[in-house]
């Protein structure tokens, strides 16, 4: 087979069920391809087909269709005949336009239409009554018809990476909805009904230029991962706290000068990241969130944390770098699942002297600080492997440092230290340590 699928070979193919002509660099099928009407399952991936021949909607068996990685612009009109379709994969394409009646497929169940060139769907779109996933991510789309909500089967919707503004005011109306994907568009507000999205479990609407969120958000009660990372949030409705069945929630890269109120309510929150926003304070609650593994907010304006930090006994990775915390809380050494902690460009003068309790820590990050002395206690983190402190005013490090038979990078630039037991504590860091900072750190004694 090579650019066309010859005469001959079409005629041995008139009983065939299954047929895959993948990869021989066909340019056209033959008009009398329609006539295939036995074929169920067709496969005409990674070819160079521009067209279909009009005689395709007699295909009238078909199931599968898979015309991944062509050259296609747009389907015949007779592709609406194609009654029996419930698998479409028409991605990698250079399709631009739908037919009208694409709507005409009553079994369709999965539509896989992303990267290609879609800048509008037909009118019509939202009569697929079949319809469970759809992706259109990657195309041109700049609104949706206004049947698109009448999909009431979907499961799963794609739609990122277009350049959509709005949504159809009763978007909400799909619900069955479980997945929604619309990253990286142009939405700035989202329609009141989107509440109603009552089986959403993913939602995806990062890096766009959402400003709020409506108050029927936090009806979202089956929602289970957020990200809302990208935008330009300043606040989020007092509803939020109503997320109840909330796992993953991603905010970084927004303008949130405070959290709600209701925030502490979202007890089954595991992951969070709030880096980069405008966050002076964290909510007095913040401890209730006690399923937290993972906490991330650098980059803010937050001065301290809440006495009740000390409640996150399940918190393995904290990140609170590039903020303006100048102690850790009474409570903080309560957090015994840590085990990698980033507290960089921060104003710490001093650690708990109880730090040491942390004995599951394996990394810790202090870097850029106003550190004038470590606790004692540091000699007990047994688990430690990796230890920044560079560029504080350490006067001294405690020997019993140098008892950590776990650890394994060391940062200690620019500190001035007078080391007890000085000598014993370098030839120890030189024979045991991979770091470049023994070379340039400053002794106090000289060496």
């Amino acid at each position: 087979i090579a650019g066309l699928l010859g005469v001959e070979l079409f005629e041995d193919l008139q009983d065939r069920q299954e047929l895959d002509i993948q990869g021989h660099d066909l340019t056209a099928l033959p008009d009398k391809f329609g006539r295939l009407s036995a074929l169920e399952e067709l496969s005409l991936t990674e070819n160079q087909l521009s067209a279909l021949p009009t005689s395709f909607g007699g295909l009238a068996a078909l199931r599968r269709l898979d015309l991944l990685h062509n050259n296609l612009t747009t389907l015949p009109e007779s592709f609406g005949q194609l009654a029996a379709l419930q698998t479409l994969i028409l991605a990698y394409n250079h399709v631009t336009t739908l037919p009208e009646a694409f709507s005409q497929l009553p079994a369709l169940r999965s539509a896989h239409l992303h990267h290609n060139s879609i800048e509008a769907l037909p009118g019509s779109f939202g009569q697929l009554p079949m319809l469970q996933l759809l992706r259109l991510e990657f195309n041109k789309l700049t609104e949706l018809p206004a049947s698109f909500s009448q999909l009431g089967f979907l499961q799963e919707l794609r739609l990122g990476e277009n350049a959509l503004a709005r949504l159809p005011e009763d978007f909400g109306r799909m619900q069955n909805l479980r997945n929604l994907y619309l990253g990286t568009n142009y939405l700035t507000v989202l329609p009141e009904s989107f509440g109603e999205l009552s089986s959403l479990q993913k939602l995806s609407l990062g890096n766009n230029g959402l400003e709020a969120l409506p108050e029927s958000f936090g009806q979202l009660r089956a929602l289970s991962e957020l990200s809302l990372s990208q935008n330009q949030l300043t606040s989020l409705p007092e509803s939020f706290g109503q997320l109840s069945a909330l796992q993953l929630l991603e905010l970084y890269h927004n303008r949130l000068t405070a959290l709600p109120r209701s925030f502490g309510q979202l007890t089954t929150l595991r992951i969070l990241y709030l880096g980069a926003n405008s966050l002076a304070m964290l909510p007095d609650d913040f401890g209730n969130l006690t399923a937290l593994r993972n906490l991330s907010f650098n980059a803010n304006h937050l001065t301290a944390l809440p006495d009740s930090f000390g409640k996150l006994v399940n918190l393995k990775n904290l990140s609170s770098s590039a903020n303006k915390l100048k102690a850790l809380p009474d409570g903080f050494c309560e957090l015994r699942a840590l085990q990698h902690v980033r507290l960089e460009g921060n104003e710490l003068s001093s650690l708990p002297a109880d730090f040491g309790r942390l004995t599951a820590l394996r990394s810790l990050h202090l870097a850029g600080n106003q550190l004038e002395r470590l606790p004692g206690s540091l000699s007990q983190l047994t688990a430690l492997q990796t230890l920044s402190l560079y560029n504080n005013r350490l006067a001294n490090v405690p020997g019993g440092v140098s008892r950590l038979r776990a650890l394994q990078d060391v940062d200690l630039r620019g500190n001035r230290y007078q080391l007890e037991r000085r000598e014993q504590f370098k030839r120890w860091l030189r024979s045991k340590l991979r770091l470049q900072s023994l070379r340039r750190c400053c002794w106090c004694c000289g060496g």
